[in-house]
């Protein structure tokens, strides 16, 4: 059984959810998503959550659980694009790396013999 599949997906106000012919597509206020559910699992929606639940089958295999898992953390992460946006978090550890911000581009001073530049 998927532990992660088992958990409901909570939609936050001004996002709004519609499953056709085996689309799901989630709309909100950064944009729209849209995602072709695999005839393993399927997607309810119930009041403010979805629930991914495993089809029935006649063998059950690895593949359904591994299946469960995946959409709903791929509909989760749509869900969280949607609504807030993705963000990338840097941290650093160690003595002697340094990084700055110089415009739209990230210098990092990483023990390389030159710096590395990132466009943000």
């Amino acid at each position: 059984m998927s532990r992660i599949g088992k958990k409901p997906i909570e939609i936050p106000f001004g996002v709004s959810i519609k499953i056709e012919d085996g689309v799901l597509v989630v709309s909100g206020a950064k944009g729209t998503l849209k995602q072709t559910i695999h005839p393993l699992v399927k997607v309810e929606q119930k009041d403010n959550q979805l629930f991914v639940i495993p089809a029935k089958t006649e063998q059950e295999d690895k593949r359904v659980n591994a299946f469960w898992g995946l959409y709903r953390s791929l509909i989760q992460n749509m869900v969280v694009g949607v609504s807030n946006g993705f963000e990338k978090k840097l941290e650093m550890h160690g003595i002697g790396f340094r990084a700055e911000v110089k415009g739209q581009t990230l210098v990092l001073h990483v023990g390389f013999s030159h710096p590395v530049e990132f466009i943000v």
